[in-house]
């Protein structure tokens, strides 16, 4: 029974030192990592790397350069020079028309002398101032003052009130003297002629189947 123990014994011992020898090989393979124990900030930051290694930004390519309108330097301004904007007072305006010709005068040879006449026409009365043909000549008058001629006549037609006043409307429209018409007395028509400084007012009524109707006329020389 000794042997026995004396056996068990010294197999125990094998094992203790086979373990042993196992552990001191283990102890001697493995690597240190005292740093990374020692260091619990390194080990708890992640390792940096520069951006620009791992992503290289490509140069932007250069754009050709673009033209520029050329500037022209101003004109320098003259002193007291006009532009083209500006209204001078008293020239004319150039349409490119030719220009009116001259109207011709109402009177021509001067003033006439004073007359007046019931019944007809007086001598030197305007030409001007025509006469509805077929009209019976009331009274007829001219006179002259200050270089302007004044002719009255009245007159009766079997024209309507209408007709007279239309044909004098085309008559003196065709001489330059547009008309209007004028306040008149209750039953009759008036209308005012005018070109410049000369003028010639129209009365016109009803009278029997006909109408009647007076010319005042102020003529400049």
């Amino acid at each position: 029974m000794t042997s026995h123990l004396i056996a068990l014994t010294r197999r125990a011992l094998a094992v203790v030192a086979l373990a042993a020898l196992v552990g001191v090989v283990a102890v001697g393979n493995a690597t240190p990592r005292v740093a990374e124990a020692d260091s619990p900030v390194a080990a708890a930051q992640p390792s940096l790397v520069p951006l620009a290694a791992e992503t290289p930004v490509a140069a932007a390519e250069a754009l050709p350069p673009q033209p520029q309108p050329a500037v022209e330097p101003a004109a320098p301004t003259t002193p007291g020079a006009r532009t083209t904007t500006e209204v001078v007072p008293g020239e004319p305006e150039v349409d490119g028309l030719p220009p009116s010709p001259a109207a011709e005068p109402l009177i021509a040879g001067g003033a006439p002398a004073p007359a007046s006449e019931a019944g007809a026409l007086v001598d030197g009365f305007p030409e001007a101032l025509p006469i509805v043909d077929g009209s019976k000549i009331v009274s007829s008058s001219v006179n002259s003052s200050d270089n302007r001629v004044q002719a009255t006549v009245v007159a009766r037609t079997a024209r309507s009130s209408d007709d007279v006043v239309a044909l004098y409307e085309e008559s003196f429209a065709a001489l330059g003297l547009p008309g209007s018409p004028v306040p008149s007395a209750s039953g009759t028509r008036s209308f005012a002629f005018s070109r410049d400084s000369s003028s010639v007012t129209l009365t016109v009524g009803p009278a029997g189947s006909g109408s009647e109707y007076t010319l005042f006329a102020v003529i400049a020389l």
